[in-house]
């Protein structure tokens, strides 16, 4: 029995492009969200503030641009038994249809453990993988990475009956997409823009569906140096650019963003499920 429940667990994150987005009665969207998570009984529910973000072939919002933080994306994410989050999509897509995103991240496999005392890595299959230079400086829980190589990008394609039975739970598309998170610090500089703006200009050339960019409060990477906001460095702190879209669109940018690092970031991609209800 055990076994069976930890193999039912998923992620389902929600991103909001606009944070101002409204729903019934003039409220913010993601706080009717989170009140309708708390009402359907999922056991948690977390909301992040970006610090950038946008659409790439629409509002873009940036840091010098921005005057109205709550205009900023949003990102919740919200953990519990695959069940009760099926139970809850129909509601999500309804009031999230043309803002934002739905991304689900692979259900951890209940023999998982199994595996590992077999001597066997479930993590080939389930967990983020890094790629980027032996010398990349990346946020907080970032590690170092052997080789630039792009890592191979369909080992973990959803299965097609998983993908259908999502379809079903929130009566929309669902696509086999990947998600990149680019570790860097925010006063890394790249021909004197920040690294991180650098990439989501990247992501923005591939129309990438969804960016954001989410600023740490202090981390270390492969160079082993805590980042942290100092009297004369306070913006000596880790970001974090978050990109989805379908496998292939996010595949072709991949090189690219490698290329604009440099040494200075670290990505992690993993493999989800994708659908953005219109």
């Amino acid at each position: 029995m055990a076994r069976a429940a930890e193999s039912e667990w998923c992620n389902l994150s929600v991103g909001i492009w606009n944070g101002a987005e409204t729903a019934g009665g003039g409220r913010l969207l993601y706080r009717v969200l989170v009140d309708e998570a708390l009402r359907s009984g999922v056991a948690g529910a977390t909301v992040w503030t970006g610090v950038e973000g946008g659409r790439a072939t629409r509002a873009f919002r940036t840091v010098e641009n921005e005057v109205a933080s709550n205009e900023l994306p949003i990102w919740m994410e919200i953990m519990d038994r695959w069940e009760r989050v099926q139970a809850w999509l129909p509601e999500v897509a309804r009031l999230l249809r043309g803002r934002g995103v739905l991304v689900w991240q692979p259900v951890v496999r209940g023999e998982a453990r199994d595996r590992m005392h077999n001597g066997q890595d479930p993590a080939r299959e389930h967990t983020p993988r890094p790629a980027g230079g032996p010398q990349a400086a990346a946020g907080a829980g970032a590690t170092e990475s052997h080789g630039s190589d792009v890592p191979p990008l369909t080992a973990a394609a959803p299965a097609g009956d998983e993908l259908d039975q999502m379809a079903r739970a929130c009566g929309l598309p669902v696509l086999s997409g990947l998600e990149v998170r680019v570790y860097t610090v925010e006063n890394a500089q790249r021909a004197g823009r920040p690294v991180y703006q650098a990439a989501a200009d990247v992501l923005r050339q591939y129309q990438i569906l969804w960016i954001a960019t989410f600023r740490g409060v202090c981390g270390f990477g492969a160079r082993r140096k805590l980042n942290r906001p100092r009297l004369f460095q306070p913006a000596a702190v880790p970001v974090m650019v978050t990109a989805l879209d379908r496998a292939d669109k996010v595949a072709r940018a991949l090189p690219a963003l490698q290329d604009v690092l440099q040494g200075d970031g670290m990505l992690a991609i993993t493999p989800v499920y994708l659908c953005t209800p219109r």
